[in-house]
């Protein structure tokens, strides 16, 4: 689920992170930036795992495959 995930979301996700992790002319923003960088990347991975089990528990349900029957 996880390659699926990753193929589905790398190039926008990594659009996104570029955007964040660029030089600017203002330290004081770029500092900003650089960190709200990491606070994103945290958020993106706990949305991944969110993302996944619920599809997991959706592949399931879908599949009548309830309590490890």
């Amino acid at each position: 689920m996880s390659k699926i995930y990753n193929w589905i979301t790398e190039e926008s996700i990594n659009s996104l992170l570029v955007k964040y992790n660029t030089s600017l002319k203002d330290k004081k923003k770029e500092a900003e930036y650089k960190a709200e960088l990491l606070q994103i990347q945290d958020y993106l991975e706990e949305l991944q795992k969110t993302i996944i089990n619920r599809t997991v528990d959706k592949l399931f349900l879908f599949h009548k495959i309830i309590g490890g029957e």
